[in-house]
Parts: structure tokens; C-alpha cells; sequence
């Protein structure tokens, strides 16, 4: 079984030129927003943002379907598609080396008023890197990396002026049962906005999970058909909380998809986001709680 981080690595865009010290931040802003459009994630204003429903993982609750399409309305602004640029350091600023060591884009998700974005580690990368967030209206957002823990694979953005952005409503119990229904919001690469419809396979994997500089130590397992690209992207109940972040998506050894996919679950985000913030009181509470106190729910088919 391979693990596969989810979000998009493009490689470091160079320079041929000196650039002054003070329009290094403009520049960054200009060359991730041109990575923004290059992938899809920015256009003209327009106050529908197209998201694609897919339902490729069977699911028996018919009510929840007929909840997905406001559930993706009532969320959609609280769902940011991320461009993130990390600069070269001083050592390697010269010339003829490049401004931005590194771009990666993948999802987030706001998480209050203030404009604090979530999204995971490895598409954050680092403290301080710039971010480009792409929302519903075709606005772009700018902002940084503030917070980043690579074991646990979570990352907080601060946004300038995050305006119409509206932050997530957070599960107040995370104890969920085997088989419930879940909604994720992502970005797969060049494609278009996803919403994938699937199911609780496990609340806890049980072990540990490590790729190169970063992991988690539990995560939920979740039926779903997550590709490239969704990675820090919110996962909802069919009542439109949030239960957890999307941080990989599973596969075989030859490369084959297994339709599985791995979420950080809102005690690990709680616990976070008070530790790098001021969070609100379901923030707290969540940030108290443990997946490993939850008592077995064995899977029951949902009531249509």
C-alpha cells in the first residue's frame, strides 16, 4: 500500500535578472498567481464557481444525496483552491538563480473570521512561503504560511482581507460511525472543483504514516476517489460539519488508485490551529477530545 501526498509540486521558477529587495513580494504574488491560472484556479469574476458532483464510491443514504447540492452551496465559501510559492533562501538568491525555490497548490479551508486557512503541510511547505487563494467569486486572496507542523501534516495560512470568506462549522462530536456518509471538497490538478461523495471506512488507520518530511499519526480512512491536488481540502457529515482534512489518497504498489483515502480528524486540527491561534470555544473543545476514547460504532446502513 502506498500513501500518496495529494497536492501538486511544480518546480522553481527562475529569474535572469537581479530583483530589488522591495518588490520581492510583489514579484512572488505575480508568479503564483500566474500559477494559479495556469492550473485552472483563477478566471474572470463570476459569482458561480462550476464544482462537479461525483459519486464514484457507492453510498446507500438517497437522503444525502439530496443534501449534497446545498450542503456544496452552503460550504463553498469557507473552500479556497491555494497556490503556494516558497522563496529561494538568501544563499541562493543571486543572479542567476532562481526567486521562488518551489510552488505546490492543492485545497484549504477557512476556519474563522479572521481569515485562517487550513490546509496540509505539504502544501504549505513552509513558514513564511506566500499563498495565493482562489475563492468562489474568482477573487484571489493573498497571504502566508504562519504555522506548519510536517508530523501531523497541517499547515495555517493567514489571508489579507479574506472579505466574503466564510469559516467551516466544525463537528462537535467526532466520534462518527462506521459507514456514515462524507462529502470532501478539492481541486484534482488542472481539473475542475470536485465534490466526491463516499463513506467512513474506519475512524482510526492505527499506525503511523511517513513520506519524506512529513505524516501523521492517525488518521480516518475514508472511501472516497481522491486524486492529486485535493490535499488539505475539506471533508463534511451529511449535516455539513466538518469532520477532517484530506491529506492522502492510498494506492498499490504499481500505481493502481484504491478508491481510499486519509483525513486528519478535527481533534488533530483543534489542537493545532489553538496552538498557533486564538480559536473559538468548538475549536477548544474539539482540541480536548481523542479518536482513541470513541467508542465502536460498527458500520449500520444509513436511514433514507
Amino acid at each position: 500500500m502506498i500513501f500518496q501526498r495529494c497536492g501538486n509540486v511544480a518546480a522553481g521558477i527562475s529569474g535572469s535578472k537581479p530583483v530589488q529587495k522591495n518588490s520581492t513580494t510583489l514579484n512572488t504574488l505575480i508568479l503564483i498567481s500566474a500559477s494559479l491560472a495556469l492550473a485552472g484556479c483563477s478566471a474572470a469574476v463570476d459569482n458561480t464557481r462550476a464544482i462537479e458532483l461525483s459519486r464514484s464510491v457507492p453510498v446507500s443514504a438517497t437522503t444525502f444525496f439530496k443534501n449534497v447540492n446545498t450542503i456544496i452551496k452552503e460550504r463553498e465559501y469557507s473552500y479556497v483552491t491555494l497556490a503556494v510559492a516558497k522563496p529561494a533562501n538568501k544563499t541562493q538568491k543571486s543572479k542567476r538563480t532562481s526567486l521562488i525555490k518551489e510552488i505546490t497548490t492543492g485545497s484549504g479551508f477557512v476556519v474563522d473570521k479572521k481569515g485562517h486557512v487550513i490546509t496540509a503541510a505539504h502544501v504549505g511547505m513552509a513558514k513564511g512561503a506566500h499563498v495565493a487563494a482562489a475563492g468562489p467569486d474568482g477573487k484571489t486572496y493573498r497571504g502566508r504560511v504562519i504555522g506548519l507542523q510536517r508530523v501531523g501534516d497541517m499547515a495555517l495560512i493567514k489571508l489579507d482581507n479574506p472579505d466574503i470568506l466564510t469559516p467551516v462549522r466544525p463537528i462537535t462530536n467526532p466520534c462518527l460511525a462506521e459507514g456514515a456518509a462524507v462529502l470532501s471538497l478539492g481541486k484534482p490538478g488542472l481539473q475542475q472543483d470536485v465534490a466526491r461523495v463516499g463513506t467512513l471506512s474506519k475512524l482510526r488507520f492505527g499506525k503511523p504514516v511517513r513520506y519524506r518530511n512529513f505524516g501523521y499519526d492517525e488518521a480516518m480512512v475514508l472511501r472516497l476517489q481522491t486524486r492529486r491536488g485535493e490535499s488539505g481540502g475539506p471533508v463534511f457529515d451529511k449535516s455539513g460539519a466538518l469532520i477532517g482534512m484530506l491529506v492522502s489518497t492510498l494506492s498499490t504498489a504499481s500505481g493502481r488508485y484504491m478508491d481510499l483515502a486519509h483525513a486528519v480528524p478535527t481533534p488533530a486540527l483543534g489542537k493545532f490551529i489553538c496552538s498557533k491561534t486564538r480559536c473559538s470555544a468548538n475549536w477548544r473543545q474539539l482540541a480536548r477530545k481523542k479518536l482513541s476514547a470513541c467508542p465502536v460504532q460498527p458500520a449500520k446502513p444509513e436511514q433514507t
